[in-house]
């Protein structure tokens, strides 16, 4: 069975999609890219020339104008829909997530051994913010992976989401990386106008007052105790060299907060408490498809 990405990208300069794309090399067998910078060339496809899997041909660029994010989310999947037969797993990708090498795991060992019931796979990301050392929170990723048929769509211009989807949803214990809020404040600004001018109110407010919103966000976030993903570490490098002065400023105020690092700790024994329920709970799911329960793990 073949696993397919989906992923959108756009003109504005994407730091971590070569980690991304590496990340995800040996998950999938191939990827369906909506490009809608309407440019005929730009960084972001400079990078996706140059990663492996544009390399063995296992990309398809889909160019397009920026429609809104469901009608391009949608375009991808009007190019499954000439080739690929129902049933073929889909997996969600973003230019800024970086998988973990498990995905490889979930993508070729777990979802070809699902019974047919299965038709949803969810995970969780962790949202990190401003600091590669600074968590915001685990979230979780609703319709990660799912089986594809020809009704699935997307809805909405921006938050989009999916339609049509059909199979009971398997909540499973893998978890990778977010790192769209590893930008500058200024960056972040932008993002938030972009949305709001879409149609999202909340991201409008935001934007109106980013430095506002920046100093209570940085209130409340966590210590991250954990390794990122190797491909991610170059990016993070990166981001690192060029906002010193804004990562010392984050750090002075983290410090200053009490009992940073205890509530810190004690978020993340309750992750780790959370992991092996989730386990323990989709363990139970698949008592009928023991192959299938041997590839479940805690990523």
């Amino acid at each position: 069975m073949s696993i397919t990405a989906v992923m959108l990208m756009g003109a504005k300069r994407e730091p971590f999609l070569g980690a991304c794309l590496a990340s995800i090399r040996d998950a999938v067998d191939h990827l369906i890219v909506n490009d809608n910078s309407g440019l005929a060339e730009h960084p972001n496809l400079s990078t996706m020339q140059a990663s492996d899997l544009y390399r063995a041909g296992r990309v398809t660029i889909v160019p397009s104008a920026f429609l809104g994010f469901g009608p391009c989310r949608d375009l991808c999947l009007d190019e499954l829909r000439k080739t690929a037969e129902p049933g073929r797993w889909v997996i969600f990708v973003d230019c800024d997530e970086v998988h973990v090498p498990a995905i490889s795991r979930v993508t070729k060992g777990l979802l070809p051994r699902l019974p047919e019931r299965i038709g949803i796979v969810d995970g969780y990301f962790y949202q990190i913010f401003q600091s590669p050392r600074l968590l915001k929170s685990l979230d979780h990723r609703h319709n990660l992976m799912f089986r594809f048929h020809p009704d699935i769509h997307w809805t909405g211009q921006v938050h989009e989401k999916l339609a049509g989807l059909t199979g009971k949803r398997l909540v499973i214990p893998y978890r990778y990386f977010h790192y769209g809020y590893l930008e500058p404040p200024a960056v972040i600004a932008d993002k938030w106008r972009f949305y709001g001018s879409l149609g999202d109110p909340r991201s409008g407010r935001q934007s109106e007052a980013a430095g506002e919103f920046m100093q209570q966000e940085l209130q409340g976030l966590l210590r991250f105790y954990g390794d990122h993903p190797a491909p991610a570490l170059g990016p993070i490098r990166d981001y690192e060299r060029d906002n010193g002065d804004w990562l010392n400023q984050i750090a002075e105020l983290t410090g200053r907060q009490a009992l940073f690092a205890v509530k810190s700790r004690l978020r993340f024994l309750q992750i780790a408490a959370k992991m092996r329920y989730l386990l323990f709970q989709a363990t139970r799911r698949l008592t009928d498809c023991p192959e299938a329960q041997a590839e479940l793990t805690v990523s």
